[in-house]
């Protein structure tokens, strides 16, 4: 239910209606209508509270604790075989990319670009406001009001970012042919795959947020390495080595 409603939210961001009145009818409006610009900003909000903030998925540890499964065997139930723990991990981080991965999706982005022609008297959501938003939200720690008393990344964001930067290297086509290697995971085809297709004013722009996120993430390391927890500082330097492998590869 949850990612149902965050892939709906998604529709709205360069989204269009679709009408199908007839020639002739009283009314009658124009086939296809631009989401206003204020529902696609307050969509990209909704996504940036519910789904990429960092206390999006606040769980309760002792509702973790209780998603046991049942070890009933019988006509349409077979008990899992599998780790039995709940993979509230996994799960997460998965539903984030797939909302990510289709909130940066090569369509979406096409009709945000064409917008500008097709709406031309509208005002519209640019490819680079999206970037930008998107970004902000997702490496918020990095800015100076981040709001981390103790400069610590926590985990799930951390993949969340991992994904970030995966899903702007695939939108420059730069990741390779994910569905031949044996070791990519079905995260990385989905983000290949709902990538694939994207601008060239996107793929520009990817780059050029990693440049400027690769700037970031130095400043930040100065300005706070003493104060960094082994773990974070360890995924801001792995952050680097992926952008500057990115940026080597165009």
């Amino acid at each position: 239910h949850y990612l149902t409603n965050a892939m709906t939210a998604t529709r709205y961001v360069g989204g269009q209606v679709f009408n199908r009145d007839r020639r002739g009818d009283l009314g009658g409006r124009q086939p296809f209508e631009l989401v206003p610009l204020e529902k696609q900003r307050e969509a990209v909000d909704v996504l940036q509270k519910y789904v990429f903030a960092s206390n999006a998925f606040e769980l309760s540890p002792q509702l973790i604790r209780q998603l046991a499964p049942s070890r009933w065997w019988h006509w349409g139930s077979f008990p899992v075989v599998a780790r039995l723990d709940y993979p509230v991990y996994d799960t997460v981080s998965f539903l984030q990319t797939i909302v990510l991965s289709d909130l940066l999706s090569g369509d979406r982005l096409v009709r945000l670009r064409d917008a500008a022609f097709s709406h031309p008297s509208e005002s519209v959501m640019s490819l680079s406001e999206l970037f930008r938003s998107v970004e902000s939200g997702i490496w918020s720690e990095l800015e100076p009001d981040g709001g981390t008393d103790n400069v610590e990344i926590a985990s799930l964001r951390r993949s969340l970012q991992r994904q970030y930067i995966n899903v702007m290297t695939s939108i420059m086509g730069v990741n390779g042919d994910v569905f031949s290697d044996p070791s990519a995971s079905f995260a990385d085809i989905i983000v290949a795959f709902r990538t694939a297709g994207a601008p060239d004013d996107a793929k520009i722009l990817a780059r050029h947020q990693l440049n400027e996120l690769d700037e970031q993430i130095q400043r930040f390391l100065r300005a706070h390495s003493s104060e960094l927890d082994i773990t974070t500082k360890a995924h801001l330097e792995d952050a680097l080595g992926r952008i500057a492998n990115a940026l080597a590869a165009v």
